[in-house]
């Protein structure tokens, strides 16, 4: 999905003239779906066959000054030049303070969001982001890329012969797990 020069529907109507002039019709105009997240769901929802196969969102045309702002200081901490930097871009795992940084902006939130309001027709993912400039010299053009990669449990299992076996003491207090070396299982 590319999300592009978007505002909030709360954004959007607190912002107009007539609004400001009358701030008691501001929430009696704003619609249920009040946040980039809900918005984005809708039009999600609407136009694929299979909406948990949502993979990528992508934030074109970044223009709130405290998304911007956060994205230069991750630029200038970690680009080799400094400077924001144009595709492909620095990508930073969901662990990293950069990312977390990132999802905590007005532009993140709106995928926090939605993973999070939506959580039960996506299912859990694991997340990642890659920001670029596309005029890393005039500081223009900030893309992020959300990909939310289906989070699957991994089990490294023991190789076959060392698994455990367990032991319960005699006073039947409880299982203990021991290595195959020593006693089988005793009651």
């Amino acid at each position: 999905m590319i999300s592009s020069d978007t505002r909030s529907p709360r954004y959007q109507v607190t912002s107009t003239k007539d609004f400001r002039a009358f701030p008691s019709l501001i929430d009696k105009s704003i619609p249920p779906l009040n946040r980039q997240s809900d918005a984005m769901w809708a039009v999600w929802k609407t136009v694929s066959a299979t909406p948990n196969s949502l993979r990528y969102i992508c934030r074109d045309g970044v223009v709130n000054p405290d998304t911007k702002s956060i994205m230069n200081e991750v630029f200038r901490r970690t680009s080799p030049t400094q400077k924001p930097v144009t595709w492909p871009g620095l990508t930073f795992g969901i662990e990293t303070e950069e990312a977390q940084a990132l999802l905590g902006t007005p532009n993140g939130l709106a995928v926090a969001f939605m993973l999070m309001d939506r959580a039960k027709e996506l299912g859990r993912r694991r997340l990642s982001v890659t920001i670029a400039a596309t005029d890393p010299e005039l500081g223009q053009g900030y893309r992020m890329l959300w990909d939310m990669a289906p989070w699957v449990l991994t089990l490294d299992l023991p190789p076959a012969g060392l698994g455990l076996t367990f032991t319960s003491s005699a006073s039947g207090a409880g299982a203990s797990p021991t290595s195959e070396k020593s006693s089988a299982v005793t009651n």
